[in-house]
């Protein structure tokens, strides 16, 4: 087809205009064929005039979503609007600002799982670090600092921190829910303040202690069966035979709990009701943790594996075609796992239940993995975020690198649509998979950059009272006491400014968007990556 200066006038009849404008033509077949369904394909593949007829119809069927605020239909057409010649950028913003309508669960699912993942690791990390000594201090080793580092407890004393942590987090996670159904059954509507993100936070909390707990445990066998030697091979097989082994135990221990978790009867009365919730509250959270362990022993079998014997130079490089490789083949072997679930069920009746939860598990591991594999990707590809503290620059470059991921992803969402959830009928469409193994990482890696930010605010000020306490002579040099009290007490600031950071950018979406200021966005998660398998709303 010929280029003319008025059909084309940003563009040049050469080779790559020609590709561009091949390009250009199969993109505007594939977006008319979502909006305009019932158009005839002699129309879609006509000569120029009928094309040009075909993409006058698509604007108006743009025009049409924004009039009948069709989120389904946005992310196609603002691609349309894009994808004519010249552009149509009047009606490309008309279209990404009704969509802002659309996306606003999504954004908010997306705001809420960073959250989670941020505050969990803040708090599991400082009640294990901080409060029970059980690993080392915040950058510990890496010279920033004089602090003696704590060598790691025991897989024996994990195990024992996980037991009494369950009991507790479930009291918090119970106390939570009643507050939340008190205030519903009060004021008619559900809270969309923090509540209803502390199930999910203790839910994490608990996680991230069992799976240290395995890979301290994985360790401990490592060092006793003498696997360290890289020419042999490392220990890939030992990570392998104990990831499976842990994954098979967890799939038929978490099909043996799911009925209690959905109903423990003991009688009745007011505090055996009560006691009931709570332990039903303290089984699902034990389903949680055995989830978590297995995704965090599977990351590290992978990342073991991937690196073993790699030179440090190219672990970038390793990073990024893994998280590529593990996006599409994820997607594409769990839409074989959801197909595959169907055909058990359907065969096998109760007796698939435990393969059911073992696909369930594998699925989750690989959404863990693809997300963990993009949050090394970014380290990778930005020193500063595995740099300590040690200058202003260090801080300020995460710090902006952060709201550049932040807006970033928004951006994502607003433009596809896309949330942190699957429908049933999504579940075997794997280009929808691959668009949710996409959006689940950036939630990973969102929520591993604000983790480290507050690593960055917070450990400065704990070395500065370290050398006030020991230039006053009230601790010595080597002694963590300044910071474990300057850490003890930021954590719970910064998780309240994290909430209010949230809120905050909800609100500022909301206006933007057109939406009530009294509709809930931020809300409880509703991402399969932050729940049981086989277990909604846990």
């Amino acid at each position: 087809r010929s280029c003319s200066a008025r059909s084309c006038s940003a563009r040049s009849c050469s080779a790559r205009s020609y590709w561009l404008e091949s390009r250009r033509r199969n993109m505007m077949l594939a977006l008319q064929q979502r909006l305009l369904p019932n158009v005839d394909d002699e129309v879609l593949a006509g000569v120029a005039a009928a094309e040009a007829a075909a993409a006058g119809a698509v604007r108006e069927a743009a025009a049409a979503a924004v009039a009948a605020d069709a989120p389904d239909k946005m992310p196609a057409a603002a691609a349309v609007t894009l994808c004519t010649c010249p552009p149509d950028w009047a009606m490309c913003g008309r279209v990404c600002a009704a969509n802002l309508r659309g996306a606003s669960e999504c954004v908010g699912d997306f705001v809420a799982n960073a959250l989670i993942y941020v505050v969990s690791k803040l708090w599991s990390d400082t009640i294990a670090i901080y409060c029970f000594g059980l690993m080392a201090p915040w950058f510990c080793g890496l010279g920033y600092d004089d602090i003696e580092c704590t060598p790691p407890a025991s897989s024996s004393s994990w195990a024992l921190y996980t037991l009494v942590l369950l009991p507790l987090t479930g009291l918090c996670k119970h106390l939570t829910e009643l507050r939340m159904e008190r205030a519903e059954r009060r004021k008619g509507a559900r809270s969309g303040l923090w509540l209803p993100l502390v199930p999910s936070i203790m839910n994490y909390v608990v996680g991230w202690a069992a799976g240290n707990t395995a890979l301290f445990k994985l360790a401990e066998v490592r060092a006793a069966s003498g696997c360290e030697v890289e020419e042999a091979g490392g220990c890939t097989a030992l990570n392998l035979g104990f990831s499976g082994g842990c994954t098979v135990a967890a799939a038929l221990f978490i099909t043996l709990l799911k009925p209690f978790v959905a109903e423990v009867e003991w009688g009745s009365g007011p505090l055996i009701d009560w006691v009931e919730d709570w332990v039903e509250d303290v089984l699902a959270m034990l389903s949680r943790g055995l989830t978590v362990v297995v995704m965090m022993l599977w990351y590290h079998a992978a990342n073991d594996y991937l690196f073993l014997g790699v030179a440090a130079g190219s672990y970038g490089h390793i990073s990024f075609i893994s998280a590529g490789f593990l996006t599409f083949a994820g997607a594409l072997l769990s839409v074989r796992l959801e197909e595959l679930e169907k055909q058990i069920d359907a065969h096998l009746g109760p007796a698939g239940a435990v393969a059911i939860e073992l696909s369930n598990l594998v699925q989750s591991v690989l959404a863990y993995v693809t997300g963990c594999a993009c949050s090394d990707w970014v380290t990778f590809a930005f020193p500063s975020l595995s740099a300590p503290p040690a200058s202003a620059g260090v801080i300020v470059a995460n710090v902006a690198l952060c709201a550049a991921l932040v807006l970033l992803c928004v951006a994502w969402l607003v433009a596809t649509g896309e949330s942190g959830q699957l429908d049933t009928s999504m579940q075997t469409d794997r280009e929808a998979m691959e668009r949710f193994f996409l959006t689940n990482s950036m939630a990973f890696f969102v929520g591993w950059n604000l983790f480290v930010v507050s690593q960055n605010l917070i450990i400065p000020v704990g070395v500065a009272a370290n050398d006030l306490l020991s230039d006053t002579g009230l601790s010595e040099r080597r002694a963590d006491l300044g910071e474990r009290v300057v850490v003890l007490a930021c954590v719970p600031l910064f998780s309240v400014t994290a909430f209010g950071g949230a809120f905050a950018l909800i609100d500022v979406y909301k206006r933007r968007a057109g939406i009530s200021k009294s509709t809930v966005v931020l809300d409880a998660p509703t991402d399969d990556t932050f729940k049981a398998p086989g277990m909604p709303g846990v």
